[in-house]
């Protein structure tokens, strides 16, 4: 497998940017209540939820709670199995339900798995309160979470499809799950919650068994087992302290940086990490961070990914220098 030269590249990639930043139009609150009332019908819910997209469409808003409502809508979408219900439904609610048609495409629950993570990201970004802050974490480890297991819900993949390729995925979905849960327990310590450490230990725990299986596949160089392993270590014995003092965890900026980011902002931080690999391979640097800025760059590729409904022109070049990462990790960690 031979290295392919992207330093250059991805520079220039970082340097055109994706301009983003949320709007303060109509900063109000979307009520789901009458979508979440009791003793509704799925196609009564489906109906106002219908209604609540039309609202939210033609007013254009991108303010942090518009985009907290697009994200709980597409989330209850799913929970709902909107197009399923739909197939079902009379003409007449199929009628009502016109303003959900972008979302009942063929893609199904990916689709609506990765609008609601992007919207979240949006209300992570925007720094609102708290509260909300939690419930946007807390909403995206959850998305990402069911992709762990279920490779079929995922938007992207690394080549060459292999078993090691699947075990670089889901490790890395793991480490943006064990950000979020730990993004979320620092954040509820201003609003109280004492349920959020047990979550976060045992994100952290499974993270670490990904990165012993790693150290233990077939063709690892023995330098990245071992860094893998010590890593698993350290991980295993933060999760220990959480389960101990959750109240004692804190906020990084590394940490407040990973989360606090939409897409465009995740793939800077990927074509940041991916520029020191490839300077420090050329250099012929530091092997440890040569192995940690690859995973770093292939972790925010992949959260930005996983939260995409369709990708931009300029979203999608930087996107095909994912494989170019992988490759140049597989060659760093793997004799072949």
């Amino acid at each position: 497998m031979s290295l392919r030269p992207v330093g250059l590249f991805l520079t220039v990639l970082f340097l055109t940017g994706c301009p983003t930043g949320p709007s303060t139009i109509l900063p109000t609150d979307i009520d789901l209540s009458k979508a979440k009332r009791p003793g509704n019908t799925p196609e009564e819910t489906l109906v106002e939820l219908a209604r609540l997209v039309k609202l939210l469409a033609d007013s254009g808003r991108t303010d942090a709670n518009a985009h907290c409502g697009w994200g709980r809508i597409l989330h209850l979408l799913r929970r709902l199995k909107a197009r399923e219900t739909l197939a079902k439904a009379t003409p007449e609610v199929r009628r009502r339900c016109e303003p959900l048609s972008p979302w009942m495409g063929p893609e199904g629950d990916p689709f609506l798995l990765a609008g609601s993570a992007g919207h979240w990201t949006h209300v992570l970004k925007a720094g609102t309160d708290p509260v909300l802050l939690v419930e946007g974490a807390g909403a995206i480890a959850d998305l990402l979470d069911e992709k762990i297991g279920r490779p079929e819900l995922r938007r992207g993949r690394l080549e060459p499809a292999d078993r090691i390729a699947d075990l670089l995925y889901r490790r890395f979905l793991e480490e943006a799950v064990v950000d979020l849960r730990c993004y979320a327990l620092a954040r509820s310590q201003t609003t109280g919650d004492p349920e959020l450490g047990e979550p976060a230990a045992v994100a952290l725990d499974r993270y670490a068994a990904s990165l012993r299986e790693l150290a233990a596949a077939p063709d690892v160089k023995s330098e990245a087992a071992q860094n893998w392993n010590e890593r698993a270590a350290g991980l295993e014995r933060q999760a220990q302290v959480i389960r101990k003092a959750p109240g004692l965890f804190e906020l990084s900026p590394d940490l407040r940086r990973s989360i606090e980011a939409d897409p465009d902002d995740l793939l800077r931080l990927s074509i940041e990490h991916a520029n020191v690999a490839n300077r420090e391979v050329s250099r012929r640097g530091d092997d440890t961070v040569i192995l940690e800025s690859f995973e770093r760059a292939l972790r925010h590729f992949v959260a930005a990914r996983e939260c995409l409904v369709e990708p931009s022109t300029l979203q999608k070049r930087i996107l095909d220098t994912m494989p170019i990462a992988a490759d140049g990790l597989r060659r760093h960690a793997f004799e072949k």
